[in-house]
């Protein structure tokens, strides 16, 4: 599963990530599922991780926190940003679909290291912005600019909330 997440381009990481995912937690809830006499018995008494939370542990540490995914990750979704800034259509069920993963995989972070793709945003994000601003001052009268600026401030505020 990891060499075709890494193989895949920063645009289809989260594509691939996503189905790996389905196909990988379908297959843990079915084996969850066969085997949940020994988890309530066997498990229970032996004080032992149950098969479900161990294969998420797996898949959590051997496709998600796995460097060469991480900075996949990051790329993607500085991509993606960016593309939505400029007023391309991006997949936000994709999005939704890979922070449920986080959640069910019990990440509290998409990524393992936040500080460089903080760094990254906000470089990112600077350099746009300032392109931007120049670009309307240029090309805007006051009021149009104010309101555009205003639905970039919205459109940031949704982006962070999603």
């Amino acid at each position: 599963m990891r060499p075709l997440i890494v193989k895949s381009s920063s645009m289809h990481v989260l594509d691939m990530l996503k189905s790996v995912w389905n196909g990988y937690h379908t297959a843990i809830r079915l084996i969850r599922d066969f085997l949940n006499y020994m988890d309530r018995i066997y498990v229970v008494l032996q004080k032992l991780e149950p098969i479900y939370n161990m294969g998420l542990a797996l898949f959590r540490e051997n496709i998600v926190q796995f460097p060469t995914i991480q900075e996949h990750l990051r790329d993607a979704l500085l991509e993606m940003i960016d593309r939505e800034r400029y007023g391309q259509i991006v997949d936000k069920t994709t999005m939704k679909d890979i922070r449920q993963m986080f959640t069910i995989l019990d990440i509290d972070s998409l990524f393992v290291d936040v500080e460089p793709f903080e760094t990254r945003l906000l470089q990112c994000s600077t350099d746009f912005y300032q392109r931007e601003s120049e670009k309307l001052l240029v090309e805007k009268n006051i009021p149009e600019y104010i309101r555009k600026v205003s639905g970039h401030i919205s459109e940031e505020s949704e982006r962070a909330t999603r």
